[in-house]
């Protein structure tokens, strides 16, 4: 009686539950962190991804207490290794490229670049200076590259082509036609911004530039954002 309401060979499905707010974004049930600690991929940001979930995963183990110091040892040699990758990325200028110059399509990428300086941000927790360092100066090239293409009216805009074009819309930026109004920008210059905010400590003058980055990229949301209500 209970088997004629199902179709021989149809699909199953299974339902878990877990006490733990993030439980439902870990490959396994019940949540196995060490699921997580991967060594990084081909590209730069895929490296950069796998680096943050290792980065986060130990860090979330931390916040509730539940440290495993096998765990943590792994999870610190592949942060080790994401990051000597990383590096590999870094051109000259003090940007990410996507892929390394012996690969097309390797120009910089502006979003890129600011995702990872906010990422090795997070990583300089004082802690784990033994277990690895990022060098600050890495980060203080990566947000001086960013200012660098900050539009006089505080929008940032693209340099290469991204799969994601809702941070996007402004490839080409100098070398394509402009309107005062076309390129928004919303969406990387919000990305930016928060990178600019979560780096510390510059040395020089790169702390006033980056503050006055920061209000005039503030001011130049807060106009978008109103006129597209």
């Amino acid at each position: 009686e209970v088997e004629r309401y199902y179709v021989y060979g149809s699909n199953k499905a299974k339902i878990t539950l877990v006490g733990d707010v993030v439980g439902s974004i870990f490959p396994t049930m019940p949540v196995n962190a060490s699921t997580l600690l991967n060594l990084p991929m081909e590209s730069a940001e895929q490296n950069m991804f796998s680096f943050a979930a290792n980065l986060y995963t130990i860090m979330y183990m931390r916040l509730i207490n539940q440290r495993n110091r096998t765990i943590e040892k792994e999870a610190f040699k592949h942060l080790n290794i994401g990051y000597q990758r990383q590096m590999s990325y870094m051109v000259p200028d003090g940007s990410f490229s996507l892929f390394r110059a012996d690969w097309n399509q390797s120009a910089s990428s502006v979003w890129l670049t600011a995702y990872c300086a906010r990422i090795f941000q997070d990583a300089s927790f004082y802690e784990w200076e033994n277990f690895i360092y990022i060098d600050p100066k890495v980060m203080e090239r990566n947000v001086a590259y960013l200012l660098r293409h900050q539009t006089p009216a505080g929008s940032f805009y693209e340099v290469t082509w991204l799969p994601d074009r809702k941070v996007n819309d402004s490839s080409n930026y100098k070398t394509r036609y402009y309107e005062p109004n076309h390129h928004y920008n919303i969406s990387l210059t919000a990305h930016v911004l928060i990178t600019l905010v979560t780096v510390k400590d510059f040395s020089g003058s790169l702390g006033s530039k980056v503050a006055l980055s920061q209000q005039r990229a503030v001011q130049y949301l807060d106009q978008k954002l109103v006129y597209l209500k």
